[in-house]
């Protein structure tokens, strides 16, 4: 009964997403406390902080042509080395572009950041690298290579792992700026593997001319999306950072990289039936609607199960991380309710974002981040890290509200 059990498993697409993902949690997790531990609270704070604005900024390179790329292919296979040229010309072209850019606003902004280098170095192990490592993630999955394309999205998790083991066998601390130099190197070397991999396992790319580049169609629709949902997931922690210091900002920062951790599978699972749900085409059906009705059973299954986890385990945080980062326990526990909410945000997100109303799924990231800027401005003054988890939970809450509104109203204008 195991052994069929095992292999059943084994052919589920969205089983071995799961089981990537949970690799995925294991290999940041570690990578987590192996940071707290060898920067401190200061040191992970400027490390995160750094982590978030290329994040954001990361979202621009390639113009969406990464998903795009999935969402032609699930509908004409014959057009994927065309586009699969395209996508390649576009992260190159562009993630210099975003790159120059990030490093002039950060050095106006963030100059402390600045003199220590950080920002370069994440800035083109973030920008560069891994936009680039994701897209031939997205091409293996175009040709509905799944697992191979999985376990590549997952290289820059790996980089960071190796990073951590590098600097833990040697050292006990290090400065920020050396941290950022060894997780630049690893990716660099992950970057690549995956090209390497799909060298001999794609059709070969056809590149376009230089105007096609920019002309992305609808695949630029995905980039702005996805633009906005990471100002909504990323920015609290800059804005932490602003308004408190560097001590608080990693404590806060550590205690939300821990909740997404475990909320990642519900990403994978979306992920993992996506080119099922761009192939469903245009406007929500009727089997969007039983995708969300066999899914939300899941997904509350595992929310509730993971923040309850979450809830009991937080008191022992501060032993994990280190001593420095006392008071994580507290806001991990109240943090621990955003688990379930992320989950639900992030079904009704994927299914609007492959029924092509990716900007419907937009206003509700847009709302979120007003939501949360606005209450922080006001709690965290007067209540501290407390303020800013209740000013993150507020906002998730509220961002799932109106992402159920606009699927409901978008699906009642596709009929």
């Amino acid at each position: 009964m195991l052994s069929n059990f095992l292999a059943n498993a084994l052919r589920s697409n969205q089983t071995f997403a799961i089981f990537i993902q949970v690799l995925r949690v294991i290999l940041l997790s570690f990578y987590l406390v192996a940071g707290a531990r060898l920067l401190g609270p200061a040191g992970y704070g400027e490390l995160a902080t750094t982590a978030a604005l290329t994040a954001i900024g990361a979202c621009l390179v390639g113009l969406g042509s990464g998903i795009g790329l999935v969402r032609i292919s699930s509908r004409n296979i014959a057009a994927f080395p065309k586009v699969w040229g395209e996508c390649i010309a576009s992260h190159f072209i562009s993630s210099l572009v975003v790159l120059c850019i990030y490093l002039a606003c950060a050095n106006k902004f963030f100059p402390e950041l600045w003199l220590s280098n950080v920002l370069i170095y994440i800035g083109v192990a973030e920008i560069i690298f891994v936009p680039l490592i994701l897209a031939v993630g997205y091409a293996f999955m175009a040709n509905e290579l799944y697992r191979l394309g999985s376990l590549i999205q997952i290289f820059p998790a790996v980089a960071r792992f190796l990073s951590a083991i590098i600097l833990l066998m040697v050292f006990d601390t290090v400065s920020v700026e050396s941290f950022a130099i060894v997780v630049m190197l690893s990716v660099l070397i992950c970057f690549a593997w995956a090209f390497i991999l799909a060298y001999f396992f794609l059709p070969a790319p056809l590149f376009p001319g230089i105007k096609r580049v920019y002309w992305t169609g609808y695949s630029v629709v995905y980039a702005s999306s996805n633009l906005l949902n990471n100002i909504s997931s990323e920015a609290d922690k800059i804005f932490v950072y602003r308004l408190t210091s560097a001590d608080q900002a990693g404590i806060y920062s550590a205690v939300m990289r821990i909740v997404v951790a475990v909320a990642t599978p519900f990403g994978a699972i979306i992920q993992s039936k996506s080119h099922y749900l761009f192939s469903l085409g245009d406007g929500i059906s009727s089997r969007h609607i039983k995708f969300l009705q066999n899914y939300a059973i899941i997904f509350f299954i595992y929310g509730a199960i993971s923040g309850i986890f979450i809830f009991v385990v937080s008191p022992y945080v501060g032993a994990l991380l280190g001593a420095r980062f006392s008071g994580a326990e507290n806001i991990l526990a109240i943090i621990s309710l955003w688990i379930p909410v992320n989950g639900f945000r992030q079904l009704f997100g994927g299914l609007l974002t492959t029924a092509d109303r990716a900007w419907y799924r937009s206003f509700g990231d847009i709302i979120s981040t007003i939501v949360f800027a606005v209450s922080a401005s006001v709690l965290v003054p007067i209540c501290g890290l407390e303020g800013a988890i209740a000013a993150r939970l507020a906002a998730e809450i509220i961002g799932l509200l109106v992402m159920i509104i606009i699927f409901f109203r978008s699906k009642r204008d596709s009929v």
